[in-house]
């Protein structure tokens, strides 16, 4: 037989068979469909949640003390500059939970001291205004920088430059006008995690170590002009650090980029884990397609043996079962796929999340869907091969 001929007769099996044949094919379609749609909003959540985390800040190689009575000093940043030739920018830090008071809303806070320079190391997008600058450090100056979240929240809009705010770290209190406003780094993320994450202020390092009583600061943030060596320039900075100080075993380094990779590996094996057991729909779909071509085995023996009485061989029969299960197949992932695709821009869409269709999935899914198909017809395929036409036709 020709293959136009078995893709007629395969056409024509389906149709005539159409009420049962659109329920298989619908079985595959879900199957697809979960699998796009799984996967599609794992990417989606996975994109989401790493751009957040990359808006909260820092990047790059922090430099710390593991001893609690050791002390970096902002002058281990000149040694710094000195010794690791891979920096780019190295800025003082100090992190201290606090209060804010402004208008008649008070809240809790974490209040960052930065450098002059912080926008070098931190991911700070301005919108209005400035950040502190070198005179602001030196005169520990009381200024400070909120996000865009907090102006709202407060006024009713993101320019709120000059207006006063009080806050209070270890017991001490002090009034800071407003000089900046930057775009909210947390927004997104604070929605995903219900809200746990307290609001983040910035005021100049050397000010906030006034009000804590101590001009240490807690790290070094560290911006290197090749992320590869970033491992390596924290290496060499905890080597220059224990040189000036002549403290050993007092300094360590920690690699943020590391941990937001960790982070979308660990990500991405969870969206693939659970793609996968959705997959387990497309083989229930296989046997789903099995069992219709058994079932047609005993409802076309007739057909089947007239075929085989004027010529058709054994490996024709089998191909007509082998494309009508294909064709059932590809009608199931094409449309499981236009399904997927739009459930999952249609989900995104209304979550405020990047839509991620990742073709190469698409395209697995799909091709997964017309294996299980074709594999699990090979059963019913080969027993309507073998049965013998002058007892068919004899019944």
């Amino acid at each position: 037989m020709r293959l136009n001929d078995i893709i007629k007769i395969s056409f024509a099996n389906i149709w005539r068979t159409k009420n049962r044949s659109i329920l298989t094919i619908m079985s595959i379609c879900i199957g697809v469909s979960s699998v796009l749609l799984i996967s599609s909003l794992g990417d989606s959540g996975s994109k989401l949640i790493s751009a957040e985390i990359d808006k909260a800040g820092i990047t790059g190689v922090t430099i710390y003390t593991k001893d609690t009575k050791a002390v970096l000093d902002s002058e281990y940043i000149d040694a710094i500059y000195k010794y690791v030739p891979y920096v780019s920018e190295a800025q003082p830090i100090i992190i201290e939970s606090g209060n804010y008071h402004i208008k008649n809303k008070k809240g809790n806070a974490v209040i960052w001291g930065i450098g002059s320079n912080i926008s070098g190391v931190m991911t700070l997008n301005l919108l209005h205004g400035r950040l502190p600058n070198s005179s602001d450090i030196s005169q520990r100056n009381k200024v400070v920088v909120v996000d865009s979240e907090f102006a709202k929240d407060m006024y009713g809009r993101t320019n709120i430059i000059g207006k006063k705010m009080k806050l209070t770290v270890s017991n001490h209190t002090e009034t800071f006008e407003i000089i900046g406003v930057i775009a909210s780094q947390k927004d997104g993320l604070n929605h995903l995690l219900g809200g746990v994450i307290p609001q983040f202020i910035y005021i100049p390092y050397k000010t906030l170590g006034a009000m804590r009583g101590s001009d240490s600061i807690t790290q070094i943030a560290i911006k290197c002009v090749d992320t590869e060596k970033n491992d390596k320039a924290g290496e060499m900075a905890v080597a220059a650090l224990a040189r000036v100080s002549g403290l050993k075993d007092v300094f360590d380094y920690e690699n943020i980029n590391t941990h937001i990779s960790q982070f979308k590996n660990i990500a991405s094996i969870i969206t693939l884990l659970i793609s996968a057991i959705a997959a387990i729909s497309l083989f229930v779909a296989g046997l789903g397609i099995m069992n219709t071509m058994l079932a047609a085995i005993g409802e076309r023996k007739e057909e089947i043996g007239i075929m085989m009485a004027i010529g058709a061989k054994r490996r024709d029969i089998a191909l007509c079962f082998i494309t009508e299960s294909f064709l059932i197949s590809t009608f199931g992932g094409i449309s499981g796929t236009i399904i997927g695709t739009f459930l999952s821009y249609f989900i995104t869409q209304t979550l405020n999340m990047p839509t991620v269709i990742n073709l190469n999935k698409l395209i697995f899914a799909v091709s997964l869907a017309i294996v299980c198909g074709v594999t699990f017809s090979f059963i019913p395929a080969q027993r309507a091969s073998r049965m013998d036409p002058v007892e068919i036709l004899h019944k």
